[in-house]
């Protein structure tokens, strides 16, 4: 199925941001992030559930999130967090809960060798409680940037070794870091993907069919992926645009999504 996910819907009251996306959409990623919460809003989103035939699943929050915090007291926090999420995404049967890295930020500059050990004891605590749900719980791929993990896919490996959490494949990011033969060699892993063009410079979340991915030739490599495929867009109109897009390619490559 194709859903659509954006940042600029987390500061946009839930029902107002439901209502224009449920006119283009049966699935939205929320992001709990800002005014979307997830535990601040529960219970609009149960009742979207309840009276709708809308499909949800979630993105983890991040903006003041670090799942590799040198403070332990901050790190702790940022894997409860994390885990109330998953755990009300659980209960609410939503399809799939995507998270990010840690980050090199601040003091971390100073023991960046730290940062990816600490990422990797936060993965294990959350992989083990996820381990006692339903839900899938996916880590992704971050773009090109000074002060993120997992920007290759030999990082990725390492990162998930000997737990059973699953991949989020960001098209647009393996394109950044020109990953994406590396990426797609781990599908087997894939349960959830993100969709987003650019020019392989900087992370712009362009309209599909903008940059210089060739969507048609990944798509055809994730043969055999059943999950969903988010778009990641600037805001509603982008994701509207890329959706007939991907549409259009699918229909024209006889692929199904």
């Amino acid at each position: 199925m194709i859903g659509i996910s954006s940042p600029a819907f987390s500061v946009v009251p839930f029902k107002d941001a439901f209502e224009e996306i449920s006119q283009h959409f049966d699935l939205w990623e929320i992001l709990s992030d800002a005014d979307h919460a997830l535990p601040s809003i529960r219970d609009e989103v149960q009742t979207a559930i309840e009276t709708t035939g809308m499909k949800f699943q979630v993105h983890a929050p991040f903006s003041d999130i670090n799942l590799a915090a040198l403070d332990a007291g901050t790190r702790r926090h940022a894997i409860d967090t994390t885990l109330d999420v998953i755990r009300i995404a659980d209960e609410l049967e939503m399809e799939v809960v995507t998270m990010h890295p840690g980050y090199i930020l601040a003091m971390g500059y100073y023991d960046k060798p730290r940062v990816p050990k600490l990422t990797r004891e936060s993965l294990k605590i959350i992989d083990r409680v996820a381990g006692e749900l339903s839900i899938p719980v996916a880590l992704e791929n971050m773009p090109s940037q000074k002060y993120s993990l997992c920007l290759a896919a030999a990082q990725m490996v390492e990162m998930l070794d000997g737990l059973e959490l699953g991949i989020c494949f960001d098209v647009g990011h393996a394109n950044l870091n020109s990953q994406m033969v590396e990426f797609l060699e781990l599908k087997e892993r894939f349960v959830n993907v993100h969709l987003h063009d650019n020019i392989g410079e900087k992370d712009k979340h362009m309209t599909l069919g903008e940059g210089n991915i060739d969507f048609g030739k990944v798509l055809g490599q994730l043969s055999g992926y059943h999950g969903n495929y988010i778009i990641e867009s600037r805001d509603l109109a982008s994701g509207v645009e890329s959706k007939a897009y991907l549409e259009n390619l699918a229909s024209s490559h006889q692929l199904s999504l």
